[in-house]
């Protein structure tokens, strides 16, 4: 067992640990400036997906994705188990969803009402 200094304390962690990390009471990894580095690191990464994003021209809508929407996802054998905790997977799912009855619609002649 550490001693008791040893141990991470939530919310009197040094600001420039990563919060996941922080959260989780877990001890950091790597010297300061390294833990600031792979933040930075990770930031960028995630500005480059979303400039790939916007190239490719997709639009990034916020979609609320409840338990019930889960659940019937999870019913419909669109997610499995595992999906149902992953964001990126309930998203992929629910693109795929979306994809599917729009088609279905357009195939079938189906015309919808514009949103006002």
């Amino acid at each position: 067992m550490p001693a008791r200094s040893d141990l991470t304390v939530p919310g009197n962690s040094p600001p420039d640990e990563i919060a996941s990390d922080r959260r989780r009471g877990r001890r950091p990894i790597g010297t300061p400036q390294e833990r600031v580095e792979r933040r930075r690191r990770l930031n960028r990464e995630r500005q480059q997906h979303r400039k790939e994003r916007e190239a490719r021209g997709g639009i990034v809508l916020p979609l609320e994705i409840d338990h019930l929407v889960v659940n019937l996802m999870l019913e419909a054998g669109a997610i499995d188990e595992a999906g149902s905790r992953s964001r990126k997977r309930l998203g992929n799912a629910a693109l795929r969803i979306l994809i599917n009855a729009l088609s279905e619609a357009v195939a079938g002649g189906r015309k919808f009402e514009p949103e006002k």
